[in-house]
């Protein structure tokens, strides 16, 4: 930083309307600067910008200011004496750069922005600026359309080909972010292909996802249990059980509620009844009663409604005791049929529907 503001005042004040005196002011203030007295040279330099008799001076002295209070990561203060150098500047692109790195640094991307807009020419580093700032801002529309501009021209730069990806992905065009995405050159490891599954499925390309994902579970690339959870998920929903189980039995097989629901869905109610049996919770035994009702095994549905699992959940409770009524009714007990309705009578949640099932015998 030293050494920069030394070449920095050596080669702009012979084209400055800078005095003598003024300039060795200036020098002098440098000097305590470079040799530890920062805060000195800082007090110097607040008092010389009143005794500044034109712009040049004033904006050379904010230039130096600011610099110095830079170094010292007083980056609002910096910020303030360099965009009052910028107000003095015709030619404002190297100013206006220097004060967006400093905003950017304080997170003040709207200033950011602000300070690189009254750059009228836009060179590859200002348009690279108002790139990033628009992207940290979250003003995902500017960034691409500035981005759009800047990488034609600048096709191998990485950084901003992400935030064209990113920026995208936040506006769903998942047609651009395939395009970006591949454009970037990242290493072919899981994350790269989950990313392009992700791009395909909301791209509407539901069969490359698949393969693609179909791919990296073949080859044993799958690492991250979410990518599991990702494929199985993407199976499911496109009522592909058979592999959906084979997935999810490998490698999440202590997930039995999703093994389960797989089953369902692949209306294997054999295997969904097997992994239920075990349950002893009421949501599971009203599922397993449901099952054997499907198949018609109706005093195994009777058998998985004892009261006892769902008598703490009254709305679980007033579903078990409706079924197992139906059962009654389905083998002909009508006894005890009539039971059961009876004591569903008590329960506010199923008092309506069995008032109705008591008429079926009066």
């Amino acid at each position: 930083m030293k050494k920069l503001i030394l070449i920095f005042l050596l080669s702009i004040f012979a084209f400055a309307d800078i005095s003598s005196s003024f300039k060795d002011s200036l020098e002098e203030c440098d000097d305590l600067y470079k040799n530890g007295s920062a805060s000195k040279s800082v007090k110097k330099l607040k008092a010389l910008i009143k005794k500044a008799k034109n712009n040049d001076e004033k904006k050379y002295t904010y230039k130096l200011l600011s610099n110095i209070l830079l170094s010292q990561k007083k980056l609002k203060d910096a910020a303030f004496y360099l965009s009052k150098a910028l107000e003095m500047e015709k030619e404002k692109s190297s100013i206006a750069y220097n004060l967006s790195n400093i905003y950017m640094q304080d997170k003040e991307y709207k200033k950011c922005v602000k300070t690189l807009k009254q750059v009228r020419n836009l060179n590859p580093l200002v348009s690279r600026n108002l790139i990033l700032c628009y992207y940290y801002d979250k003003d995902y529309k500017n960034a691409i359309f500035q981005g759009k501009r800047y990488i034609h021209q600048n096709k191998d730069d990485t950084e901003i080909l992400q935030v064209l990806f990113n920026s995208s992905l936040q506006s769903k065009d998942y047609k651009s972010a395939s395009f970006y995405f591949n454009k970037l050159d990242m290493k072919k490891d899981e994350n790269y292909f989950v990313q392009l599954a992700f791009l395909n499925e909301k791209a509407g390309k539901i069969e490359e996802a698949l393969s693609i994902l179909g791919y990296i579970y073949k080859k044993a690339m799958i690492k991250n249990q979410n990518t599991y959870a990702y494929y199985i998920y993407l199976l499911q929903t496109n009522k592909i059980y058979s592999r959906a189980i084979e997935v999810a039995k490998k490698y999440e097989p202590q997930n039995k509620k999703r093994l389960i629901n797989l089953y369902l869905g692949a209306k294997d109610y054999k295997k969904a009844i097997d992994l239920l049996k075990n349950s002893s919770d009421g949501k599971d035994k009203l599922t397993l009663a449901k099952l054997y009702f499907k198949t018609r095994a109706f005093k195994h549905s009777i058998l998985s409604l004892n009261d006892k699992n769902f008598k703490a959940k009254a709305k679980l409770h007033a579903e078990a005791l409706i079924l197992k009524a139906i059962c009654f009714y389905q083998l002909k007990d009508l006894k005890n049929y009539e039971k059961v309705l009876k004591k569903a009578l008590e329960n506010p949640h199923s008092r309506k529907q069995a008032n109705k099932m008591l008429r079926y015998i009066e």
